[in-house]
């Protein structure tokens, strides 16, 4: 249960940055606190992890990102869904989203555009076109977010039960096309204005 809420105004000011070594643990607590999973290190090891942190340090939010296979979404799609080999398998041009949870203990608009428009912003430097997502279906506000994307589904349904997973759940597989990106930093831009800083610099290292 959740029992501390932090109420911040639009000087509110968050940044996204790669997870330094020290703080991972923190990071995997809260997803599994936030998600309900326990990511396997094995899995965890292969990732940039990339965490919002307000303007004292706390953890907000957080991503992983996985640019090589195997990918654990495409794990998740039972063998019966799959038709022929599974895609993307020996893809390079195909990094995974994963682990994307905002701290609920917070409410303040500002946080969930400003971690989008700071994320979409890594994705674009990353040289990939294509990137793998799922979210559960009872997630509203990643419904409201791929809304602005372009992306294919993958695969619509109950899941395999993954390792880390405390049961399985109703999830949409999809693959997301970097082309689609801008449509969606504009609408955020539209939504907040000038009262979100726009974050074009590189995201920082070593400070999450």
């Amino acid at each position: 249960m959740i029992t501390d809420s932090v109420v911040l105004g639009k000087e509110a000011v968050f940044r996204l940055t790669v997870c330094g070594s020290q703080r991972r643990q923190e990071y995997l607590q809260k997803a599994e606190k936030f998600l309900g999973i326990d990511f396997p290190p094995s899995y965890v090891e292969r990732a940039t992890i990339l965490t919002l942190v307000d303007q004292l340090g706390e953890m907000r939010g957080g991503a992983l990102v996985v640019n090589e296979p195997e990918f654990r979404s495409l794990l998740s799609i039972p063998p019966t869904a799959i038709h022929g080999e599974s895609p993307f398998v020996c893809d390079t041009d195909v990094a995974e989203i994963n682990g994307v949870w905002l701290s609920p203990e917070v409410r303040t608009p500002i946080l969930p555009v400003t971690f989008w428009r700071q994320f979409i912003n890594h994705l674009l430097t990353l040289p990939k076109h294509r990137f793998l997502f799922t979210y559960d279906h009872s997630n509203k506000q990643m419904r409201k977010i791929t809304g602005w994307l372009r992306y294919d589904v993958l695969y619509s349904g109950l899941t395999e039960q993954l390792p880390g997973m405390q049961r399985p759940s109703h999830e949409t597989i999809a693959v997301l096309h970097r082309d689609s990106f801008a449509r969606l930093i504009e609408t955020l831009n539209r939504f907040e204005g000038s009262a979100v800083p726009a974050y074009d610099t590189p995201v920082a290292t070593g400070q999450g």
